[in-house]
């Protein structure tokens, strides 16, 4: 599916569903919609996370390599493998029952938005570490 499709169909999802549907179930499709675009919010913090912390000292032992930086493989798997399980869980749970769209959605954009500020005091550490000329 093509970029400019999924931000279509996304779109028309936000704008609303056809008016025969019930005010509950537009509802959900609305919340669904927002889910799914927060979902991408996370997967984008968490790379942008994990790509400022790339070369800087780790404060996370679970993260550091030898010499105490950042482990671009252990740090990329550890953050894809947690993005990718609460996604998945997400999708089964949101499967199972269609209340849950609302929770995840807010969930996920309070991560994204904990994850770009923890990005962003990455990149001020690392402008700030490098002499101006």
């Amino acid at each position: 599916m093509s970029t400019k499709l999924t931000a279509g169909v996304l779109f028309l999802a936000l704008l609303g569903v056809p008016s025969g549907w019930s005010a509950e179930l537009k509802t959900h499709h609305r919340w669904k919609a927002l889910w799914i675009i927060s979902g991408v919010a996370l997967t984008a913090a968490t790379f942008f996370d994990a790509g400022s912390s790339l070369g800087q000292r780790e404060a996370n032992p679970v993260l550091q390599n030898s010499q105490g930086m950042f482990s671009s493989t252990r740090g990329m798997a550890l953050k894809g493998g947690l993005l990718s399980g609460t996604l998945i869980v997400q999708a089964l749970l949101e499967r199972k029952n269609l209340g849950n769209a609302k929770s995840f959605a807010v969930t996920n954009f309070v991560a994204a938005g904990v994850l770009g500020g923890v990005a962003w005091h990455n990149h001020t550490i690392a402008n700030s570490s490098v002499p101006a000329n």
